[in-house]
């Protein structure tokens, strides 16, 4: 399973990677239109993973915004990875259930990832300064990074 994950994280990191940087700031009420879709998405993925496995989720997502997006370092993939399988272990299903649940919580990362992406071109200095003070929480998004800001 280890090697689904690394290539999953490879396949989103090459995908959501930044071109460039927005050249006009729209600011917070640009933002905020994404509240609905940050609504939506809390609820679905605490409804699969729980409360616990939301924030480990969404800090990853993090880190990896971190890492495309401003960048902050590298990408721990072999931290990801266990974190992945370790979320993935917590749901004891049938075979192809199981595979629905961790094809759903890699979505999951995905829409994160994109969210945080779509964030980050409304006003990409801010996003990125903001950042710095996620990825300063003791136990965030920081631990699947190896270089820290």
């Amino acid at each position: 399973m280890k090697a689904h994950w690394i290539g999953m994280m490879v396949f989103l990191g090459l995908s959501m990677t930044l071109t460039s940087p927005p050249s006009l700031s729209q600011g917070t009420a640009e933002i905020r239109k994404l509240d609905p879709a940050w609504i939506a998405m809390e609820r679905r993925v605490r409804g699969l993973l729980g409360s616990e496995g939301q924030k480990t989720l969404l800090d990853m997502a993090y880190a990896q915004v971190a890492v495309d997006a401003c960048p902050f370092g590298s990408l721990d993939k072999e931290a990801v990875s266990k974190t992945l399988d370790a979320l993935a272990s917590s749901s004891k299903k049938a075979p192809l259930a199981q595979r629905a649940f961790e094809n759903e919580m890699m979505n999951y990362l995905g829409v994160y990832t994109g969210l945080l992406i779509a964030e980050s071109f409304i006003d990409h200095p801010a996003f990125c300064q903001g950042l710095k003070g996620v990825l300063s929480r003791k136990g965030g998004p920081s631990r699947w990074l190896h270089t820290k800001p």
